[in-house]
């Protein structure tokens, strides 16, 4: 192979001697150079062919592949524009300059690139697909509809353009205050309707079943979801996050051997690590198997530091790259993982209690509470250990931004309920304890204070 390849390095370079301008020798030449890495040398090539020719255009577009098998994409980028000025109607030159965008994290500027790309070629699917994927902003989302219905029309076998559609319809719906009502009942529908296609196109894959279940799970038909995921689970590239959404499901029917089973299978996939060891750590709890747990709840803690500090990592890369939706999107999830560490550092003080382990407990709260300020256990159990220290007035703050921050947690009521007693405010104590049979009808304690106040 190596005597056929210097055989044809030989010829083109011939060929090249006697006319300068071939343009299908040189870019021949530089093809099989690129691939054996002689980078240089392809580059005194092009050089040369630059300063000796006046096809530029096609000349500026090998050098910018050439930039980009470089991984010198902001040359690469520069000398596409070159070559556009040059020629504007050539589609391998917007189709380089894509390319060359999404390897350096910029594809949010190949918007241009994209939209000149589709008028030139109103029937490649790909294209207006690849669009779509770039219009994330809300003032764009009819433009990004219509785009993703033109990829089904062109790309009938492709199911990435109706899951995306789909998604769109769903989300659309999730969180909406008025999920009853006749439109988002109808986009539910319209999802449902897209996600049934898919699984009948494309039958090797679990994406639409996962997102069925999602979108199931969301209209609180958790039989049909759990059905759905389990459609999905049978599949590699769906697994692990089905695995991880039937585990919850098993927890929702209080089934925490058949759940702990599926957070396993999870975890061992690489799927929500962080997330599967905590929930992991609340069954062994609930076993009372309070060394298990402590042991899941701090390989937790280790992993989640390095989730965190991943997920900043990337927003920092899109952010220098300009690339603002994706750069928030990752930060988003570091806050997230952020959060979940206070819950799993107020998880191990908790079980600590139970074990009568000696705590720095004001200290281990506090930080809690500034790593999430919205988790109201961190209050809540900061105002029991301000009870116990005969602190009632920082208790009562303490339970007070507990209820604050989760209003249907009826404990932080009762013990809001006791304090106003002991201080004589019984209207204030019974509205407490009211609250607490609002939420809990059966709660004996509050009936018995509520009569004990009577």
């Amino acid at each position: 192979m190596d005597s056929i390849e210097k055989k044809a390095i030989y010829h083109l370079k011939v060929a090249i001697k006697n006319d300068p301008q071939h343009l299908p020798s040189i870019v021949k030449l530089c093809e099989i150079l690129v691939k054996k890495k002689s980078f240089s040398e392809a580059q005194m090539i092009i050089t040369n062919a630059l300063s000796n020719t006046s096809n530029v255009s096609s000349f500026y577009f090998l050098q910018a592949k050439l930039y980009f098998e470089t991984q010198n994409y902001e040359e690469a980028i520069v000398f596409i524009d070159k070559a556009i000025q040059c020629d504007s109607n050539e589609v391998r030159f917007y189709k380089l300059a894509h390319k060359t965008l999404v390897q350096s994290r910029k594809e949010n500027q190949a918007i241009p690139y994209l939209e000149k790309l589709v008028d030139l070629c109103p029937l490649d699917g790909e294209s207006h697909y690849s669009l779509s994927q770039l219009l994330n902003d809300e003032t764009e989302i009819r433009r990004k509809i219509l785009l993703l219905e033109i990829s089904i029309e062109l790309l009938p076998n492709d199911i990435k353009p109706i899951i995306d559609l789909a998604r769109i319809y769903m989300e659309q719906t999730t969180g909406n205050d008025h999920e009853g009502d006749s439109i988002s009942k109808t986009n539910l529908q319209k999802a449902e309707k897209l996600f049934d296609s898919a699984t009948k196109i494309k039958s090797s894959s679990g994406v639409p079943w996962y997102y069925l279940g999602k979108l199931n799970h969301s209209r609180k038909q958790i039989k049909i979801a759990s059905t759905n995921f389990r459609k999905a689970h049978r599949y590699k590239e769906t697994k692990g996050k089905s695995a991880y959404q039937l585990a919850i499901i098993n927890l929702h029917y209080k089934k925490p051997a058949e759940a702990e089973k599926y957070f396993l299978e999870a975890l061992s996939l690489d799927v929500k690590k962080s997330n599967c060891l905590l929930h992991i750590a609340e069954i062994c709890s609930q076993r009372k198997e309070y060394k298990r747990a402590v042991k899941h709840l701090k390989t937790a803690s280790e992993i989640v530091v390095l989730e965190e500090q991943h997920e900043y990592t990337i927003s920092n890369l899109y952010c220098e790259a300009s690339n603002f939706f994706l750069a928030r999107k990752h930060l988003k999830n570091a806050f997230k993982k952020k959060k979940l560490r206070s819950k799993l550092i107020i998880r191990n003080y908790q079980i600590n209690k139970l074990l009568k382990i000696h705590q720095k407990e004001e200290e281990i709260l506090t930080a809690a509470i500034k790593l999430n300020p919205d988790y109201f256990e961190s209050y809540f159990e900061l105002g029991l250990h301000f009870i116990k220290e005969n602190r009632i007035e920082d208790a009562q703050r303490m339970f007070t931004k507990a209820c604050h921050n989760n209003w249907e947690h009826c404990e932080s009521h009762f013990e809001l309920g006791k304090i106003e007693c002991n201080l004589k405010n019984t209207s204030k104590a019974k509205m407490h304890f009211k609250i607490v049979l609002d939420l809990e009808n059966n709660h004996s304690e509050a009936i018995r204070m509520i009569e004990k106040i009577a």
